[in-house]
């Protein structure tokens, strides 16, 4: 071979392997995280920018600084029954109404104010979509439309050999989080979901408020009071007797959540975090300026998830659920719970992007956040006013309480925000559904939107790249 033909074949096989090794590395691990605010449209990010920052829109991911980009998502579901949230202790019977098949047109979505407020789904259907990329009927949790189970993302990627988890600081088997890898007709057999959640070898990793020991304000009862949403009687006694109960290692106390978020104890293979609280993290005493200390935050438990899932070394999914702020509007809440709840989740995303650039990477790692649908119709006080339509919250200044309305008691039909950082941007934005200028104008995006159902195809391609 002449002297040229050696250079050549050197070089092409040196390209070859540079290519080989750079992709190695690329793709030497693929993650996924999805985190949702529980009923968090635009108005609930909106007004908890205005009172964190002073800004509407003064986050990173909502500036679009670091490699965030925008879209808004729609959420509607197939006919069936809006099942109110349930996560406040002792609240009662829930109302319900029926829905129609959902849609959604920008065409006609806003020029009646009422509109946004009709066919709304619930979170099983949401979650559905968002696990399964199928839409469903509200009040189911991964069946179709013909009452047949539908394999979830988080069974997807396990069978291919990567890990799993469901993370919420609500009832640990509520809709959200049950989405990952349940399957029931009935979102509210909350005890039968867990009991799927924690023995099918899926997750491994499950945490969420339902401690039947402590009340809601994470104070020790006197008598033990088993929660709808987490394990039942025989299941606890279970998991307090056995060390290994199905495999899990089982924590309650702060300082073990945080010690495996830091890095101080060595993350066990599958975690049950069950913290001293129930119905949900924060303190629902009169004085909410305080949260629960004993109970750990939202980034505690989301760092010490991660640390679990980082050990297989293949990659994970992971959905993080940020479950109050729904239960909060259903209840026209205008208190500091709901920029409490909504601080601790934007301190849980900054964490959350250090953790990746310190033990993964934007080329393996994908960030979303969005939430399952909007709650309250969260608007401005003069939004229903003809003068002044679709007004959007009045910030006041950092540390004060926007001007703000709601303006019903049920979920919406109106596109929710999702802000997506990492690897696959490019896989959701190539499946843009239309462009909603209007609505765009209104929040201040450009207006693309992505339907919920989006998420799993784009994840999957990312997943199947090894």
């Amino acid at each position: 071979m002449s002297r040229v033909g050696r250079f050549f074949s050197h070089w092409t096989l040196g390209l070859v392997l540079a290519f080989v090794l750079c992709a190695g590395s690329v793709f030497a691990k693929t993650n996924v995280i999805l985190v949702v605010v529980d009923g968090g449209g635009y108005g609930a990010y909106r007004v908890a920018s205005q009172f964190r920052t002073g800004e509407d829109r003064g986050l990173p991911f909502m500036k679009g600084e670091n490699g965030w980009r925008e879209f808004g998502c729609t959420t509607y579901s197939l006919s069936g029954v809006v099942q109110h949230s349930q996560f406040e202790e002792n609240a009662g019977p829930q109302k319900t109404s029926y829905s129609e098949d959902g849609s959604y047109d920008p065409a006609t979505h806003w020029v009646d104010f009422r509109t946004h407020m009709k066919n709304a789904t619930d979170s099983a259907a949401s979650s559905t979509a968002l696990n399964t990329g199928v839409k469903t009927k509200n009040g189911r949790v991964n069946f179709d439309k013909n009452d047949k189970p539908i394999e979830t993302l988080a069974e997807y990627v396990v069978k291919r050999g990567f890990a799993a988890g469901a993370i919420t600081n609500v009832g640990a088997s509520h809709a959200t989080p049950a989405g990952v890898a349940a399957h029931n007709m009935k979102r509210g057999e909350g005890m039968d979901i867990w009991r799927e959640m924690v023995k099918k070898d899926v997750l491994s990793v499950v945490m969420g408020a339902s401690h039947p020991w402590y009340d809601s304000n994470a104070e020790r009862r006197d008598e033990m009071k088993i929660q709808k949403y987490g394990p039942s009687e025989h299941a606890w006694g279970k998991i307090t007797t056995e060390e290994l109960y199905y495999g899990w290692k089982f924590i309650e106390k702060r300082e073990d959540f945080q010690k495996i978020a830091s890095g101080e104890m060595a993350p066990p293979k599958k975690l049950m975090g069950l913290p001293q609280v129930s119905g949900t993290f924060q303190a629902s005493r009169a004085d909410e300026n305080k949260r629960n200390e004993t109970v750990p935050t939202m980034t505690e438990c989301a760092l010490a998830g991660l640390n679990v899932l980082n050990q297989n070394e293949k990659g994970f999914y992971v959905l993080i659920e940020s479950g109050a702020v729904d239960g909060l509007a259903h209840g026209n809440k205008k208190s500091r719970r709901l920029f409490d709840e909504m601080n601790e989740f934007f301190d849980m995303v900054d964490a959350i992007c250090e953790w990746v650039e310190k033990n993964s990477s934007w080329e393996e790692t994908t960030l979303v956040l969005t939430a399952d649908h909007e709650t309250g119709a969260l608007w401005g006080p003069d939004a229903d006013k003809e003068a002044t339509l679709f007004q959007t919250p009045i910030g006041k200044g950092k540390g004060v309480i926007p001007e703000m309305g709601y303006f019903t008691g049920g979920h919406t039909n109106a596109p929710v925000p999702f802000f997506v950082r990492g690897a696959g941007l490019p896989n959701l934005e190539k499946r843009v559904r239309c462009t909603d200028e209007k609505f765009g104008k209104m929040w201040g995006f450009d207006g693309r939107i992505l339907d919920n159902t989006d998420f799993v195809p784009a994840a999957k391609e990312l997943f199947d790249r090894q």
